[in-house]
C-alpha cells in the first residue's frame, strides 16, 4: 500500500487499516464480522442501493468538501464482505484529500434499511465536515468526534437527503406514537419537516437493529427508550454507548434549523445534542 492511512469508521475508528474489525483473539470466529454476498441471511438492501444511495448523498456535499478544501473521494467495494465504513486520511501533514469507503458486508447486516444505509453514509461525511467537536487524538484531529458525526448526519446530511430526493422506503417500519408525536411537536404544521423526521427515525430505528445484531449481549437499544444519563465532559474520543447514539439521531431530527444553512446546530427547547454524550461545561 502506497500511503499509510487513517480513518474512521462507524464502528472502529482507531484500529490499524489492514484491520478494521479486529478480533479480540486468535479462537474468534471471523465470521461474526462478514457476509458474503451469496448469504441468505442479509438486508434488502442490495447492491444497487448499497451504490446509489452513497453517491447521491456524496454529491450532495461536492460544493462543502471543495470550499472546505477537504477534497474527497468515495469508494464502494460490494464484494467485500466485512463490516466497515469508514472516513480515511493520509497519514502526515496532508489534510486536504480525504476519502469515503463503503464494504458491502455493512450494507448486508440484517435490519440495516435504505434509511439506515443513508445514515451510515451521512455518519461519515459527518467525520470529515461534521465540525466541533473533533478528536483530541494526534492525526486524528481533522475528524468529528462519533457523537458530533451522529449528530451531522440527522441535523444536517440526512435532511438534505431526503428533502433533495423523492425517496421511496422499501421497508415501511411503524413508529410508535411517542415518537410520531415528537416529530409533530418539533416540526408542527410543517408536514414535509414532519415526514422528514419520521424518516429520520426509521433511520434511527435501522441503526438500532444493526448495533444489537452486532452486540446482542447489549441491553436493548430503542428509540423509545432514551438514555438518562447525563455526562459531566463531553465525550470526544471514544463512542457514546449504543442507546445514547440512537438518542442522538433522533434528537437531531426534531432540531427545526435550516439544514441548508451554516446555522444547523439546535442549541435550546429542543433537537440538541443530547447529555449522554455532549457537554456544554
Amino acid at each position: 500500500m502506497a500511503k499509510l492511512l487513517i480513518f474512521l469508521a462507524l464502528f472502529s475508528p482507531l484500529a490499524s487499516f489492514a484491520c478494521p474489525f479486529c478480533m479480540n483473539d486468535d479462537k474468534e470466529d471471523p465470521a461474526k464480522y462478514m457476509i458474503e454476498v451469496d448469504n441468505p441471511n442479509q438486508s434488502n438492501v442490495g447492491e444497487a442501493n448499497f451504490a446509489l444511495i452513497p453517491s447521491q448523498i456524496y454529491n450532495l456535499y461536492l460544493t462543502e468538501f471543495s470550499k472546505a478544501q477537504r477534497y474527497t473521494q468515495l469508494n464502494l467495494y460490494w464484494e467485500t464482505p466485512y463490516f466497515s465504513a469508514w472516513a480515511a486520511a493520509p497519514m502526515g501533514e496532508d489534510k486536504q484529500h480525504f476519502t469515503l469507503n463503503f464494504w458491502g458486508g455493512m450494507a448486508r447486516i440484517p435490519g440495516m434499511t435504505k434509511e439506515g444505509w443513508a445514515f451510515t453514509a451521512c455518519h461519515e461525511v459527518g467525520h470529515i465536515l461534521g465540525g466541533l467537536p473533533r478528536l483530541s487524538i494526534k492525526d486524528h484531529a481533522w475528524a468529528s468526534s462519533e457523537g458530533q458525526a451522529d449528530y451531522f448526519s440527522a441535523a444536517q446530511c440526512l435532511k438534505r437527503y431526503f428533502l433533495s430526493h423523492d425517496f421511496v422506503s422499501e421497508e415501511f417500519t411503524p413508529l410508535s406514537p411517542f415518537v410520531l408525536e415528537l416529530c409533530a411537536k418539533a416540526h408542527g404544521e410543517n408536514l414535509r419537516m414532519r415526514n422528514v423526521c419520521e424518516q429520520i427515525a426509521r433511520a434511527a430505528s435501522s441503526f438500532a437493529r444493526v448495533l444489537s445484531f452486532l452486540s446482542p449481549e447489549a441491553n436493548m437499544i430503542s428509540i423509545d427508550t432514551p438514555s438518562h444519563s447525563i455526562v459531566e465532559f463531553t465525550i470526544i474520543n471514544s463512542y457514546p454507548d449504543p442507546q445514547c447514539r440512537i438518542d442522538t439521531i433522533l434528537s437531531a431530527g426534531l432540531c427545526d434549523k435550516d439544514p441548508f444553512s451554516e446555522d444547523w446546530i439546535c442549541t435550546e427547547n429542543q433537537g440538541f445534542r443530547p447529555s449522554c454524550w455532549f457537554s456544554n461545561l
